[in-house]
């Protein structure tokens, strides 16, 4: 009899513990941010472990100084600047309904359904993914918010069943509306990858919502067409977004682009012969270009093949009394096979301006991310304005010289710069 009480007592407690944790509240961090870094410690000189969206949310596991550490998908911790992302109490919910776990260790992440595509990256044993659908032999997959495909036969699909009152899709959304975060975003015809491809938009484009479809938002554009675009290429918002630099702010702000080296200072020389002091005029030409487009007062330290000494550099921004200092350099080293662009920053000041231009490079650029570091260089120690310098790739590899010295990257570089100084003053 005694016995008996006992699991009736034990029974009750289990049921009021899974009745007062169905109503539990979880703490959520929004990402506000476009092309976050996710970094292995609270430092923003720290490795980057992936880029996440803006609002992409994420389980909030605790703050330091700064800075919010956050899970990822696939169980792995990081950490994010804390004016990148929000925090919010959420009711807890279930996992997604459908989620993957890897069954071997280094299992190729590929950009198509096919073993000639490109590795991405690896996953290892008992890792998570989310996944997308499947084809054949192949699993679409989720990965640092993008689609990527793996061996169907390495991973387990765990399968959650759904309660009666859901189905495939939501019509209440968070948001009404979305705002795409690249040019030549394409829209489906149905909501799968593989789909056709029935429109295109730019970068910071926004459309009506009308329904979200598991991973897939159905979308009204040109007028009365409707479509579907992928929810990790976007972001959502609740109203239509708005230039986040007006040209009323940006006329009252002056930039000072320093292209690096230059006259008989030819800087890094590159496996083919290229100079890096030509490689930084075109850059720096470009992104005054673009920033003067916007509506930026913009100072270039030299618009030709000069020498111009350091301390006039700095002197240059200080004189014009600039609200950001930008210096454009390449890299070279003796081992060849170093390749990545870094952004420097010195002074505490300085970190913000550095990460949203950093986000937006890594964003467009197809090299190695080396991320955000401390950087000891006269024209940023000296320095008495926000000042960043930017190493733009490593000439001294030969397949990233050929990179560099496209008319295409240098073109993506400076758009990208101007779009993370543009951010940076709409946010300050």
């Amino acid at each position: 009899m005694y016995k008996k009480l006992f699991v009736i007592i034990v029974l009750l407690f289990s049921l009021l513990f899974v009745s007062t944790a169905s109503i539990a509240k979880d703490k959520v961090i929004i990402i506000t941010g476009d092309s976050v870094n996710v970094r292995e410690e609270p430092s923003i000189s720290s490795s980057v472990i992936t880029q996440i969206d803006s609002g992409e949310t994420f389980p909030f596991l605790q703050e330091k100084n700064d800075w919010y550490q956050i899970e990822l998908e696939n169980g792995t911790k990081g950490w994010i600047a804390s004016w990148l992302g929000k925090i919010e109490e959420i009711e807890s919910t279930t996992s997604p309904t459908k989620k993957g776990i890897i069954l071997v260790d280094n299992l190729n992440i590929r950009s198509e359904p096919n073993t000639n595509s490109t590795v991405i990256n690896q996953l290892q044993k008992d890792d998570h993914v989310q996944v997308i659908s499947q084809e054949n032999d192949w699993t679409e997959i989720l990965y640092q918010s993008k689609s990527a495909w793996i061996s169907s036969q390495y991973v387990d699909i765990l399968e959650e069943e759904k309660s009666s009152e859901e189905d495939n899709t939501q019509t209440n959304m968070d948001a009404e509306f979305i705002t795409t975060l690249f040019d030549n975003t394409s829209i489906k015809e149905k909501p799968t990858s593989k789909s056709k491809s029935i429109g295109e938009t730019k970068a910071d484009t926004v459309l009506e919502v009308l329904e979200k479809k598991d991973d897939w938002y159905k979308v009204k554009f040109d007028h009365d067409k409707t479509g579907y675009i992928a929810t990790w290429i976007v972001s959502d918002t609740a109203v239509p977004a708005t230039n986040p630099t007006t040209i009323e702010e940006a006329v009252n702000k002056t930039i000072v682009i320093d292209a690096g080296h230059g006259g008989r200072d030819d800087g890094a020389a590159g496996s083919n012969g290229t100079h890096e002091k030509e490689l930084t005029l075109n850059v720096a030409t470009q992104l005054a270009s673009n920033l003067k487009r916007i509506g930026f007062n913009v100072v270039m330290t030299r618009s030709d093949d000069q020498f111009i000494p350091l301390e006039d550099r700095t002197y240059i921004a200080t004189s014009n009394n600039a609200d950001a200092f930008i210096s454009i350099h390449f890299d070279s080293i003796e081992d060849s096979s170093v390749t990545g662009h870094t952004t420097y920053y010195y002074h505490d000041r300085d970190t913000q301006l550095s990460e949203l231009i950093h986000q937006e490079i890594s964003h467009v650029a197809q090299i190695r991310d080396r991320g955000v570091r401390f950087g000891d260089y006269f024209v940023l120690r000296e320095n008495l304005k926000p000042s960043v310098l930017l190493e733009l790739g490593y000439i001294s590899n030969p397949e990233e010289e050929k990179i560099i010295n496209s008319k295409s990257y240098q073109q993506q570089i400076a758009e990208a710069i101007a779009k993370g100084i543009q951010k940076y003053f709409s946010q300050i």
